[in-house]
């Protein structure tokens, strides 16, 4: 009978020697420590080597377009003249030629100019491109549009467009909003979505606010703006920004029960912002009863509000406050009783113990 091929088994300690062989090991090369022979032929050699190792290429450097080979001053020119934001982004040399103050003043003028003088005054006419407003929103996106930057370009705008004759003690004291109106912006320019959510900082509230104008209901319109505006909110009420808050509601958005409810159980319940949501409902309501009484066409304001004053959490978080000594408590409860029955919302039966309480 002829003798069995051994086979190797792992982790056997009793197998032969023949078992725990190797199989398949290759052979450990054998360097060669000799010095290289002298002379032109070793030279060539082991360059030829190299070059036949397909693994090791040659890396050159990148070849520039004729667009990146012009000179900086006709670049920024041809860029001031037509600005299109994507050329900075089409490659990293473009946008070291494309940088720096005075470019990006320049290029906001160009393309702030002609969403400007359209409007003086709400019931004016808006005449704005849509080009020339999505550009104007791209622009205001950009990361070099800064508060700080914005405010110095508006104050050289407003230096050059307001007549000489005017007390220079008077020009110095107008603000940034009275700055900004005076220009006229389209009352259909979008703030940018950068401005939309969070963090919200000072700045960006009061850059927010300056940008809104008169933009009422139409950032609702667009729903990619509408639904960051409305994430912007929730992240506002939960930072306590009742600055911001104030300001995305004056952009129509509709609080609801679940956004007082946020302010209130979740953030602890700040004052300032339990008030602007419960009076944003107060103020869609005055504008439907003023439209009503003369007989107008409804504004733009007059929506109902979404909120439920009477709502059962939020009573039970005011009745526990009060209970633990808090102030917060029996203010909410008149907040809510006062604002439920502006808006003729029905008590619910957890309140009605709660007032004869």
């Amino acid at each position: 009978m002829p003798e069995k091929t051994p086979i190797r088994v792992r982790g056997k300690r009793t197998a032969t020697g023949a078992e725990k062989r190797p199989a398949g090991r290759k052979r450990k090369a054998v360097r060669d420590n000799s010095p290289a022979p002298s002379g032109s032929s070793a030279g060539t050699g082991s360059k030829k080597a190299v070059d036949g190792n397909p693994r090791k290429r040659k890396r050159h450097g990148r070849h520039l377009s004729r667009l990146e080979q012009l000179p900086t001053e006709i670049l920024q020119a041809i860029f001031v003249h037509d600005p299109n934001p994507s050329l900075p982004a089409a490659s990293p040399v473009l946008l070291s030629q494309l940088s720096g103050d005075h470019v990006y003043k320049s290029v906001t003028t160009t393309i702030l100019m002609r969403t400007l003088g359209f409007s003086q005054g709400l019931m004016s006419q808006d005449v704005a491109s849509k080009e020339d407003l999505a550009a104007s929103t791209r622009l205001l996106n950009s990361k070099f549009m800064t508060w700080d930057f914005f405010k110095r370009w508006l104050q050289e705008q407003y230096d050059s467009h307001v007549p000489a004759t005017s007390p220079p003690d008077q020009r110095q004291q107008d603000d940034c909003t009275e700055m900004w109106f005076t220009l006229g912006p389209s009352i259909s320019l979008l703030p940018p979505k950068k401005l939309l959510v969070g963090p919200w900082t000072t700045e960006k509230s009061e850059f927010l606010f300056l940008l809104h104008s008169g933009t009422w209901d139409m950032i609702t319109s667009d729903p990619i703006s509408g639904e960051l505006a409305y994430e912007g909110l929730a992240q506002a009420i939960s930072e306590c920004a009742g600055r911001a808050v104030l300001t995305l509601l004056h952009l129509r958005l509709r609080p609801t029960t679940e956004h007082l409810r946020l302010a209130v159980i979740d953030s602890g319940c700040d004052r300032g912002t339990v008030s602007s949501l419960a009076d944003s409902g107060m103020t869609f309501l005055d504008r439907a009863r003023w439209d009503r009484s003369t007989d107008a066409a409804p504004s733009h304001g007059a929506i109902p509000s979404d909120i439920d004053f009477f709502d059962p959490p939020l009573w039970s978080w005011a009745d526990q406050a009060r209970a633990r000594g808090d102030e917060n408590g029996e203010w909410l409860m008149d907040l809510l009783r006062k604002h439920g029955r502006a808006m003729g919302q029905d008590d619910h039966t957890a309140v009605l113990k709660h007032e004869s309480a």
